[in-house]
């Protein structure tokens, strides 16, 4: 389900030539932040295209 999603999104940002971040932001408005702009998608794409090869940002591995 989460490769579909994915899939679909990637087909919304073809038809309108980029992510759109902010709902009402102009269509050259940027977020580079990490979670919620465009580094974080590429990073989700990334580990979704080959699962296991990069760490989830999300699960801390902390010394014990």
């Amino acid at each position: 389900m989460a490769l579909e999603l994915a899939a679909r999104a990637l087909d919304r940002a073809r038809a309108r030539s980029g992510f759109q971040l902010l709902a009402g932001a102009p269509p050259w408005f940027g977020n580079s932040g990490f979670f919620q702009g465009v580094s974080g998608i590429g990073y989700v794409l990334l580990r979704a295209a080959r699962p296991g090869t990069l760490p989830s940002v999300l699960i801390a591995d902390l010394p014990s």
